[in-house]
């Protein structure tokens, strides 16, 4: 069933993980690799831009058939599973939510932050802070939101950021969080993701889950 299913893509791309992580709660085998039929795959070459023509990462094949956009991918792997889609309400919020994260995670938490502290661009390869610090507000802004939407969800006794159940918008939203959650106190005003709030916990549970070794992988 899963033979013809190939992921482009880099290991660490928190949309790549994403996937990943989806796939491996719906019991999906899935690699991924920037060399995906044996030859690599430049990022944003022609040929890149050929399968997505915002030269973005993953794209997913499954035989001659190929999909961009990680959400809309993840929804796909539920066809291949078998699995049903949720009642109507309650696949709206996954999708409200997995589009959301989708939409506005790289800009508040990779772009200056993240990506800044893992490929550093200031002098002897060290991080430029004065650009990461500038940055952390913005990180906060989009965590407060995720933080007030989990404190909501464990209110009503539900453990997803978009249902009570695991959902594909907890797929894509782990691996920022998984980012976020490494990122010191930078500028006195405490860690991104601190253990005892909503997100902590969530995040916490998260790294339980039979899906977590895929945040290990580099």
């Amino acid at each position: 069933m899963t033979d013809s299913l190939k992921l482009y893509g880099a290991p660490f791309s928190p949309y790549v993980r994403a996937v990943r992580l989806y796939a491996a709660e719906l019991g999906i085998e899935l690699e991924s690799s920037m060399a995906p039929f044996g030859e690599k795959i430049e990022f944003k070459s022609p040929q890149h831009l050929a399968l997505n023509p915002f030269g973005q990462m993953p794209v997913l094949f499954d035989g001659d058939f190929h999909l961009f956009e990680t959400a809309s991918i993840c929804r796909y792997l539920n066809g291949v599973a078998g699995k049903a889609n949720a009642e109507p309400q309650q696949q709206a919020l996954i999708d409200q939510w997995a589009g959301a994260v989708a939409s506005n995670a790289s800009r508040a938490v990779m772009e200056g932050l993240l990506l800044e502290l893992a490929f550093p661009k200031g002098e002897n390869g060290k991080p430029r802070l004065d650009v990461v610090v500038e940055n952390l507000p913005k990180a906060r802004a989009f965590l407060a939101i995720i933080e007030q939407q989990l404190q909501a969800q464990q209110g009503k006794e539900q453990g997803g950021l978009a249902t009570a159940d695991y959902s594909y918008a907890d797929s894509i939203l782990t691996p920022f969080i998984d980012y976020a959650a490494s990122v010191p106190d930078l500028d006195g005003n405490g860690k991104l993701v601190s253990d005892d709030s909503a997100t902590g916990q969530w995040l916490h549970a998260m790294r339980q889950r039979s899906s977590a070794w895929v945040l290990t992988q580099k």
